[in-house]
């Protein structure tokens, strides 16, 4: 049966923003207007305050850095010292709000320095990234959507005052969250096969190194590396080339000029962009600095040589994450803009981890997988097969919330029912197929009449997991506590009237 699709799934990286709907039975991902599968994640605010985002808002930042928001992510997760970061990366202030750091209000100053200064919090920063992402699956649908699973770095999903944020922007823009994934996970979901993967993530502005293993339809995170070395990382070493060479050229020294080190940075960029599908990059910039123009050249082997000493940083997360996952990883999956570039994936596929493959964007992966976690939890009227663990794993119900969403987002499921097992055989489930981790829950029971002991089965479908017994009774009611943790720990509890309890760890 054909059904109206009300929802949609949106990757928002450091650097990119990916877009995804599941579309005639598959994901599909929403092409922007200027043909490209992702949006540059920048949100600059103009003269009168109104908000603009992309590679609008990339040229609007050469003329106003200031109102120029890069890496929001990033600048939420670190909103107690925001400033500085800022002023260290893009070289200039920022004010901060200290008395609002969850808001995190910002102090744009206008253009002319009589004009008093605009006001913009986080969640007024965001607004513009969910009303983009709306406008654009409305227009590619044809029809309105209300609901969206969204992909966020590890260290968002973790951090409940930024979750807030997130979601207050999204409701501003007239969405609901329907879940959150990790970008690993959601990777997964877009490449689902059993065993266990190594999703190297290079993004922005770090480097996460994810061991997951999959077991019948379960998704589970095992281990987790993260290191400071990003895709911009890479762009500066060009960019500090591409100023020796200038310099060289014309005794002119960029160190003090802002303006000059913005122009000569997206140049780079787009440098290492060429020399991913050529052997050379060239590099014209007029009126770099004083009205001289720059041009110049970069060939791969040389970037080789400027790069290598970073990829140490990778190589260590690599290795510790092989070192602590369950088992051999049969393939590694190679995601993020900078993988693209062969001195990367040359590197990665030297160290003969596993069969290396290069799905995609950052972005865009993420929003496919999203979009899976999309399908199984909004389309309607359509039954999903038993069979189809994967959709069975996408439909569970949140576990640790925040406002009913998921914040951890680790997107381990359960793939067997957990319950347990009465006098007369029959099994009260108390944590369905398809499950969340981590899980927690409690169910009240008539206490055995006549007898003052009792023996509680926890059972996985109809095997037996561990009893739990429990003597003294006093009372007529008995409390079963069930948690289930990401690593798949369960422990089971049982309380009486009188407060008594046992717990066992199974």
């Amino acid at each position: 049966m054909t059904t109206r699709c009300d929802s949609f799934a949106l990757c928002i990286g450091n650097e990119s923003l990916g877009i995804s709907v599941w579309k005639d039975d598959e994901a599909t991902v929403v092409v922007n207007a200027d043909g490209h599968r992702t949006t540059p994640a920048v949100v600059a605010f103009s003269e009168d305050g109104t908000a603009v985002i992309g590679d609008t808002a990339k040229r609007v930042s050469v003329k106003r850095p200031r109102e120029t928001l890069h890496s929001l992510p990033f600048l939420l997760a670190n909103r107690n010292n925001a400033g500085a970061i800022r002023k260290k990366r893009w070289g200039f202030e920022m004010d901060v709000n200290d008395d609002d750091q969850v808001q995190g209000f910002f102090t744009y100053p206008g253009m002319d320095p009589e004009v008093e200064p605009h006001k913009h919090s986080y969640v007024d920063a965001f607004k513009p990234l969910f009303t983009y992402a709306k406008g654009e699956v409305e227009a590619f649908l044809g029809n309105e959507v209300s609901q969206c699973v969204i992909v966020l770095p590890a260290y968002i999903c973790e951090d409940k005052d930024a979750m807030v944020v997130v979601m207050a922007a999204a409701r501003e823009a007239g969405l609901t969250i329907e879940r959150v994934l990790r970008p690993d996970a959601a990777t997964l979901l877009a490449h689902p096969q059993e065993g266990t993967s190594l999703v190297v993530d290079v993004g922005a502005l770090s480097t996460t190194v994810t061991a997951v293993n999959v077991v019948n339809g379960l998704v589970r995170v095992e281990h987790s590396e993260t290191t400071a070395t990003g895709g911009r990382d890479v762009t500066q070493v060009a960019a500090d080339y591409f100023a020796t060479e200038f310099r060289k050229k014309t005794r002119m020294d960029l160190s003090d000029d802002k303006k000059a080190k913005r122009k000569l940075f997206f140049n780079a960029d787009a440098a290492k962009q060429q020399l991913s599908v050529a052997n050379e990059a060239l590099v014209n910039i007029e009126a770099l600095c004083n009205g001289v123009d720059f041009n110049g050249k970069l060939a791969q082997s040389r970037f080789d040589m400027l790069v290598n000493p970073l990829l140490a940083n990778i190589k260590a997360a690599i290795t510790a994450t092989v070192e602590k996952a369950s088992e051999k990883p049969s393939r590694v999956l190679l995601v993020g803009g900078a993988t693209k570039t062969p001195t990367v994936k040359k590197f990665i596929d030297n160290l003969k981890v596993a069969e290396v493959l290069h799905p995609a964007m950052a972005c865009e992966c993420a929003a496919l997988g999203a979009a899976e976690q999309s399908r199984a939890c909004r389309t309607t009227n359509v039954g999903i097969p038993d069979d189809d663990v994967w959709a069975q794993a996408a439909c569970g119900k949140a576990g640790a919330s925040v406002d009913g969403i998921h914040s951890k987002a680790e997107v381990s499921a359960l793939a067997k029912a957990v319950g347990i097992k009465g006098g007369n055989g029959a099994v009260k489930v108390l944590a369905p197929v398809g499950s969340l981790l981590p899980f927690a829950t409690s169910l009240d029971l008539p206490a055995p009449a006549g007898k003052d002991a009792v023996l509680v089965e926890l059972v996985e479908d109809d095997a037996t997991v561990c009893k739990v017994p429990l003597s003294g009774i006093k009372g007529k009611t008995l409390t079963v506590t069930l948690d289930i943790g990401l690593d798949l720990g369960v422990k089971v509890g049982v309380r009486d009237n009188a407060g008594q309890a046992t717990s066992f760890t199974c």
